[in-house]
């Protein structure tokens, strides 16, 4: 089975990661977990009990994509604070 990689950086999270969590540790902060074909980030998070604090971005390709699009194939999302500034 194909999966899609989510990396994020672990202060992302509102609270700790749950015990048994199957997660690959890159460095300090960073963390990758593999979601099945066809599912989103949101649903990824949910259906381990994790939540994300508010603002966080999800990129794909250096674009922009809502947490809730379903991830396809080998896809690898990473996961970033919201930076607000700029006019």
């Amino acid at each position: 089975m194909i999966m899609a990689s989510v990396r994020f950086d672990q202060r992302l999270l509102v609270s700790p990661l749950p015990s048994g969590t199957s997660f690959e540790k890159t460095n300090e902060q960073e963390l990758v977990f593999q979601v099945p074909d066809g599912l989103s980030v949101n649903e990824a998070f949910e259906s381990l009990n994790i939540r994300l604090k508010q603002g966080v971005v999800a990129l794909l390709d250096g674009q922009t994509v809502d947490l809730s699009r379903p991830l396809i194939g080998s896809e690898e999302v990473r996961l970033l604070p919201q930076i607000a500034g700029g006019d």
